[in-house]
């Protein structure tokens, strides 16, 4: 479970600024390829603190458009991910997943550790699960 960083998530996409006020920004990244399954993000940057807070993909499969926010905590003084709530919708159908994230201190960094997540089909649980990462091996050298 290794997630991507921003950079290698939008490696493949150019951005310009589509909208700025005071306290959020709005990046528009748009694939340079149309290989690229994703055709657009919108990032919603919280200009004060300088983390995303929502995010809005448009794809070029099901589901089309989907919204997610991201909730933030802070683990060694640095601000984590601890929470992400995503919107979408196929075929008439309303599905929101919601993903926890818990953390644990191994040599000095914050990993995660477990995760839940839940997704709802109109309203209806129709998925849960619980993954919880053992054995972390931490390479300091790169």
């Amino acid at each position: 479970f290794i997630p991507k960083t921003l950079y290698e998530q939008f490696l493949n996409y150019e951005g310009q600024i589509k909208h700025r006020q005071k306290k959020e920004i709005i990046l528009e990244l748009t694939g340079k390829t149309s290989i690229e399954n994703t055709k657009q993000y919108e990032l919603f940057i919280d200009a004060e603190k300088w983390r995303i807070s929502k995010i809005h993909i448009r794809q070029n499969q099901e589901p089309r458009s989907i919204e997610g926010k991201f909730f933030y905590t802070r683990r060694g003084g640095q601000w984590v991910v601890a929470e992400t709530l995503s919107e979408f919708t196929v075929k008439n159908q309303t599905y929101t997943e919601k993903t926890e994230y818990i953390y644990k201190n191994i040599q000095t960094f914050w990993l995660v550790n477990k995760v839940k997540q839940t997704v709802k089909q109109d309203g209806h649980l129709i998925l849960s699960y619980r993954l919880q990462l053992k054995d972390y091996k931490v390479n300091i050298e790169n």
